[in-house]
């Protein structure tokens, strides 16, 4: 067996190296393409076991679940622009079987890929930019996640409720 960059670290920061190294491979490689843990450890240079242990220590799954997380996340992000069609977000992102895309998906976060993409369509029709502040000196400009944003207005405000700001008053 060959020597790698990786086995002069201790374990742990060994496995960390080795996601890390994972994570950017992955980065590189057209997400529609299948992923082998072969390859995938054939060029990170290390042994299926070990990209497989790595995995596990580092995010806590295995290396097929990790890998696949990844991929359902990039779906999601697609289908919040709302701008995707599933289909499209699916087959783009290496899931040819739409009935078991479907039903990883809402294991994983808990609704249907057109429940995101319906909920991101919605969100787009309503008026998300900032209300504007008459006197600047006296209104801020806070995340809806901030603990000063009023708890009327959570997470039924907006499904994409993180990331829409809005102005509120300030203590002076």
């Amino acid at each position: 067996m060959r020597a790698t960059p990786f086995d002069k670290l201790p374990s742990r920061e060994r496995h960390t190296a080795i996601v890390a190294e994972l994570d950017a491979l992955v980065r590189t490689i057209p997400p529609s393409r299948p992923l082998y843990s072969k390859e995938l450890a054939e060029q990170i240079g290390t042994s299926v076991r070990t990209l497989h242990s790595a995995s596990v220590s580092v995010v806590g799954m295995s290396l097929h679940s990790y890998l696949r997380l990844k991929r359902l996340t990039q779906v999601r992000l697609q289908l919040l622009t709302g701008a995707f069609s599933v289909k499209a977000a699916a087959l783009a992102n290496g899931f040819w079987h739409l009935g078991d895309f479907s039903r990883v998906y809402r294991r994983v976060f808990g609704e249907l890929p057109s429940q995101t993409r319906a909920r991101a369509k919605q969100c787009k029709q309503l008026d998300l930019s900032p209300p504007p502040c008459p006197d600047e000196s006296k209104l801020t400009l806070v995340s809806l996640s901030s603990p000063s944003f009023p708890r009327q207005h959570s997470r039924s405000f907006c499904p994409l409720w993180p990331i829409a700001p809005v102005c509120v008053r300030s203590g002076n």
